[in-house]
């Protein structure tokens, strides 16, 4: 497995479907992702909704669905980072909905020592794509005089956007 990506939902509504269907469009060869769901919180009635989704995508998209009783995305996002086998791992919300080559964009980037950010825009001038790996990113922003991390700090410090080498914890 080389991308597990990890989804934590609260109470989700209508916008899971989009994000699970905008996974299930993906261009990367699905057996090369996994998808984590960690409903926490309440579980009824969404567990069932999503296990039915579930089932009935199981040939178009690897689904895996966690439960917990305790409410927190951080919680979820750590039950998500256990419970993963890729080589790498990408957060999004459930509320998110990704561009077909988004994985693939992100995988063919990818390497064990890099975090790598997803393609994005500086809405301060649309026209300027910024780059993808966070020393590419920092050299943009300085040839831009926009060095400071103070400045940057909106593209490195969210969870989402990024593709990040899973560190397995060794048995000593």
């Amino acid at each position: 497995m080389e991308i597990s990506v990890i989804i934590p939902t609260f109470k989700p509504q209508e916008y899971l479907w989009e994000c699970l269907d905008s996974l299930k469009e993906q261009s990367l060869s699905k057996e090369k992702f996994e998808v984590i769901i960690i409903l926490n919180g309440d579980k009824d009635p969404y567990f069932s909704k999503i296990e039915e989704y579930r089932r009935l995508n199981s040939s178009s998209l690897n689904i895996r669905l966690l439960h917990t009783d305790i409410c927190g995305v951080s919680n979820a996002r750590n039950i998500g980072l256990d419970n993963a086998e890729g080589r790498f791992i990408v957060f999004i919300d459930d509320d998110d909905k990704i561009s077909q080559s988004y994985l693939e964009d992100l995988y063919n980037r990818a390497d064990d020592e890099t975090i790598v950010i997803s393609n994005t825009y500086d809405f301060k001038d649309p026209e300027s794509l910024i780059d993808v790996r966070p020393t590419q990113l920092h050299a943009t922003l300085s040839q831009k005089g926009r060095s400071s991390l103070k400045d940057s700090r909106r593209f490195f410090f969210t969870v989402w956007m990024k593709m990040i080498p899973l560190i397995k914890k060794t048995e000593e």
